[in-house]
């Protein structure tokens, strides 16, 4: 399964490969161009416009697509460093309006940027998986036995290096991002 930090790199080379594209088919488009100024034809034009077109499509799926990845980042930061999951909040940070946030939300659940995440309808609120880490279940003293003194395990705090995000888990044990899935030691 992709993992959030996957799926930010693939988005960004995509980007890339996308305004590069874009930009080779428009130098070919004004070559055909130049072409046609010094002897027109009208399949050189219809060619000529033709790159034109596709060159604007690679160019405007580039950009669209970096602007995607840079929202999914500032979304990522709301939820992880502010503890923000009611999408009516994200919505008012982002300055962007609720309905755009929560279609933007699930179409980046959709593509795998986060991991085992759903839009609760009931809270209008994003909820994202928990961690690997369970607690083991429970024994309840056998009738001859005294119960032991609890015993709280030691937590460390760490920090997600795929999106930055922070939490506490128990000390030496593997565990997952519950933000973007990556693992964390």
């Amino acid at each position: 399964m992709k993992t959030s930090r996957a799926a930010i790199v693939v988005g960004n080379i995509l980007s890339v490969i996308s305004g590069l594209a874009g930009g080779f088919l428009g130098l070919i488009a004004l070559v055909g161009f130049i072409i046609e100024i010094t002897s027109p034809t009208v399949g050189g034009l219809i060619i000529a416009f033709f790159f034109t077109t596709l060159s604007f499509i690679f160019i405007r799926a580039g950009v669209l697509t970096g602007r995607r990845i840079v929202r999914f980042k500032g979304y990522v930061s709301l939820i992880s460093t502010d503890g923000m999951t009611s999408i009516q909040q994200i919505a008012t940070h982002s300055s962007q309006p609720v309905d755009f946030v929560r279609a933007d939300l699930q179409k980046m659940i959709n593509k795998k940027y986060f991991v085992d995440a759903y839009i609760d309808d009931q809270t209008d609120s994003i909820r994202i998986g928990s961690t690997l880490v369970q607690a083991a279940p429970i024994q309840p003293p056998s009738l001859n036995q005294s119960a032991p003194p609890a015993v709280q395990a030691e937590l460390e705090i760490f920090n997600c290096s795929a999106c930055g995000a922070s939490g506490t888990k128990p000390k030496g044990t593997l565990t997952r991002c519950e933000y973007c899935g990556s693992p964390i030691a």
